[in-house]
């Protein structure tokens, strides 16, 4: 893929937002059992990182939310799609979060990590730690590599080396890098969460951390920025 495989992904994401809100309704599933028991209530000022159309802030209930993404469209959907709700809409690149450090009690990143190259996806986690509170809670998710055992998935995609896969949307390609429960947790670990439980769920996998028990100062460490005192 060319080097600005970025920048095709998200020109894909801002043509088929339409036709992906309306097949792309329901919260995650694996989202909405950590919602009911209990992460709901101290969601407190929560970012959903990659927030597609925002079809997970249904889980999450009376949150402040930033919902942030690299497409201009999908946003605009976000904003047709949440109503009566303080949500704050903000268009970046999952590298460069445009956040003071530490200032999220909680992060959700769901189904965005693997449309980057791994280097990229070690970048996004290390700035998602970056903006969480010590005290807070995050999950992160990625389609697993048994997508590739599915006779449907094998149809409509192709390897194009390593891990990475473009699997077919219509006319429309779309960028992967699939990887098992050990390889997310590995490049969690690399970006600094040491306190990270990683697992399958269904054709997915999801990294959780919660912090929200832990005494203040217990972990991540001291940030140098000037503005986060």
């Amino acid at each position: 893929m060319a080097g600005d495989y970025r920048g095709e992904v998200r020109r894909l994401y801002d043509t088929i937002f339409e036709e992906f809100d309306r097949t792309r309704v329901k919260p995650d599933p694996f989202l909405e059992t950590l919602a009911t028991r209990g992460f709901s209530r101290e969601a407190g000022l929560m970012l959903d990182n990659g927030c597609g159309n925002c079809r997970n802030l249904k889980a999450f209930k009376g949150s402040t939310v930033v919902a942030g993404d690299f497409s201009r469209n999908m946003l605009k959907q976000c904003v047709k799609n949440v109503s009566g709700r303080e949500v704050h809409y903000v268009q970046y690149e999952l590298t460069h979060l445009p956040f003071r450090n530490r200032v999220f009690n909680s992060i959700i990143c769901v189904s965005a990590i693997h449309h980057l190259k791994e280097n990229d996806a070690e970048k996004a986690l290390r700035e998602m730690g970056r903006v969480l509170s010590d005290r807070g809670w995050m999950l992160a998710s990625s389609w697993s590599i048994k997508m590739t055992r599915d006779k449907k998935f094998q149809s409509r995609a192709r390897r194009i080396g390593g891990n990475y896969f473009m699997v077919n949307w219509g006319p429309h390609k779309r960028f992967y890098f699939l990887m098992d429960a050990k390889t997310l947790d590995a490049i969690c670990r690399k970006a600094g969460f040491s306190d990270t439980i990683t697992l399958e769920y269904g054709m997915n996998n999801y990294s959780l951390v919660d912090r929200r028990n832990r005494k203040a100062g217990a972990c991540g460490e001291a940030s140098t920025d000037k503005n986060d005192r």
